[in-house]
């Protein structure tokens, strides 16, 4: 199942086609959900994934879907972009140690959604 992924400014940032493996539009693979966490292909632990928002280490949103459940408001989507051909992925290294998040909280990242990934 496709699902887009927004910003806080309704712009479509990145997808997923199977559930697994997070692309920017232009093709480029982001990031790796493994047991409702999103990990960089370094191994990084990113933040969680939970009713299709996705929130940094300390729990505040980054990403949301269209259908996504809690944590923030769905104004009005922009349309999402033509995909990319799919770049081949990166080797998934060693996961360092997953973050709990104690809560979730239903404000902003700070963190750009474009920094998010790096």
């Amino acid at each position: 199942m496709s699902l887009d992924f927004y910003d806080r400014g309704r712009l479509p940032i990145a997808y997923t086609d199977d559930d697994e493996h997070l692309y920017a539009y232009c093709g480029r693979p982001l990031a790796y959900f493994h047991e409702g966490s999103v990990y960089s292909y370094p191994g990084r632990h990113l933040g969680c994934i939970s009713d299709g928002v996705i929130r940094d280490n300390h729990g505040h949103i980054v990403l949301y879907t269209a259908d996504s459940r809690g944590g923030c408001e769905k104004p009005y989507l922009l349309p999402t972009p033509q995909k990319g051909l799919q770049q081949m992925r990166y080797l998934k290294c060693r996961r360092r140690a997953k973050h709990e998040i104690p809560f979730r909280l239903s404000w902003w990242s700070k963190i750009p959604s474009q920094e998010f990934f790096s």
